[in-house]
C-alpha cells in the first residue's frame, strides 16, 4: 500500500492532467500513458485515492474503461494553483483556516477578509509567493500565522522595511520582506537583512511591525532564479548548488525510481544496477539529514567530505550510545 506522501503527490498529478483536459476529463487508458504507469498499479492507487479523497475526484463508467473529474470546489483552487494564479495563495489559506473552525469569532475574521481580498488590489502572485513543495498536500495555516503574512505583504506593497520579533534567536530590525516560500510543510519569510538573505518560518515569529524606513528591492526575478536552485527549507539561498552521489540498497529502490515523487527537487538517476542517484544540494545538512532517516540503506559516494561528516556523525552517535 502507497503512504500518504505517495497517494497525495499522485492526486495532484492526476488533477493537474484533468484540469488540463478541461471540462472533458480524462480516461483512466489515459491517465496510465501519461503517468508512465501500468493499469494494474493505476487501478490499485487510485482506488486508494477514490477511499481518502471521496470528496475531490469523480468517477464514471464509460465503457471498458473510467472516466475522472474532480468536484467544481476543489477544481476551482486547482486551476488558481496550476495558472500561477493572482492572490490565489491568500484565498487558498484562508479558505482552509475558515473549513477547520468552529469558533464564531475566527469565523467573522476569515469572513472579513475573504470579502477584503475581493475588494483590495494585491502584489502580483508571482512576485509574492515561491513553492518549494506543492502547498495542496498538507497545508495548514493558523490565523496568527497568516495575519503575520498578511502584514509582511502589506509593507513590502507599500515599499516599507519590517521589525521582526523572533522566537529562540535575536530581533531582526528594518530587513527587506522579498517572499513568502513554502517548503517542507511549513511556510517562511524570505527576508533580507543587510547584506545577508535568509529564510524566517512563520511560526517562529511572534511580531511583525512595518518600519518607518523605506526601501527600493526590485529584483524579483533574481531572487527566483535563487529560489529555483534550492531543494527545501534547509538550502541556503544565496550558495551555488554541489553535487552528491548517493547509492540506493535494493530493498528501498521502489521509492526512487521515476514514477515516484523526488525527495529532493533537484534529483536525478544517474545508473539503475546498482541505483544511485545525483543531488544538488547548498550545505551537508540537506544530504546528511536524508541519509541517516534511511540507515543503512543510502550510501554516499561523493564528495568525499561528505562521507568523512557521515561517519563522524555515526560514529560519535555510537559513542553516546
Amino acid at each position: 500500500m502507497a503512504n500518504k506522501t505517495e497517494l497525495n503527490s499522485l492526486l495532484n498529478q492526476i488533477i493537474k492532467l484533468i484540469y488540463e483536459a478541461k471540462d472533458e476529463g480524462i480516461t483512466g487508458v489515459s491517465l496510465c500513458k501519461r503517468l508512465n504507469i501500468n493499469r494494474q498499479k493505476f487501478n490499485y492507487h487510485i482506488q486508494q485515492i477514490l477511499n481518502v479523497h471521496q470528496n475531490k475526484l469523480i468517477r464514471l463508467k464509460q465503457g471498458k474503461t473510467h472516466l475522472y473529474k474532480i468536484k467544481e470546489d476543489i477544481l476551482e483552487e486547482h486551476i488558481k494553483y496550476f495558472n500561477d494564479c493572482k492572490h490565489s495563495y491568500e484565498e487558498l489559506i484562508i479558505k482552509n483556516y475558515y473549513k477547520s473552525i468552529s469558533n464564531e469569532e475566527n469565523k467573522k475574521i476569515c469572513e472579513y477578509e475573504l470579502n477584503r481580498l475581493n475588494e483590495k488590489s494585491y502584489l502580483d502572485f508571482n512576485k509574492s509567493f515561491f513553492m518549494l513543495d506543492n502547498p495542496f498536500l498538507d497545508s495548514d495555516l493558523k490565523l496568527k500565522e497568516y495575519m503575520l503574512i498578511q502584514t509582511l505583504l502589506e509593507a513590502k506593497e507599500k515599499r516599507y522595511c519590517v521589525n521582526l520579533k523572533m522566537k529562540h534567536s535575536p530581533e531582526i530590525n528594518n530587513a527587506i520582506f522579498l517572499m513568502i516560500v513554502y517548503s517542507d510543510k511549513n511556510f517562511y519569510a524570505l527576508i533580507k537583512e543587510e547584506e545577508q538573505t535568509n529564510l524566517k518560518r512563520i511560526s517562529f515569529i511572534e511580531s511583525i511591525n512595518i518600519s518607518t524606513k523605506r526601501h527600493y528591492f526590485d529584483e524579483y526575478d533574481s531572487v527566483k532564479r535563487k529560489l529555483s536552485k534550492m531543494n527545501n527549507s534547509l538550502s541556503l539561498y544565496d550558495v551555488e548548488p554541489k553535487i552528491a552521489i548517493l547509492q540506493i540498497h535494493k530493498s528501498i529502490e521502489k521509492y526512487f525510481q521515476d514514477d515516484m515523487k523526488n525527495f529532493f527537487k533537484h534529483q536525478v538517476i544517474k545508473s539503475y544496477n546498482p541505483l544511485t542517484i545525483e543531488v544538488k544540494y547548498t550545505r551537508d545538512l540537506e544530504i546528511l539529514r536524508f541519509v541517516r532517516t534511511w540507515l543503512p540503506y543510502i550510501k554516499i559516494i561523493q564528495p568525499s567530505s561528505l562521507i568523512t561528516k557521515h561517519l563522524q556523525s555515526l560514529n560519535q552517535a555510537i559513542k553516546d550510545y
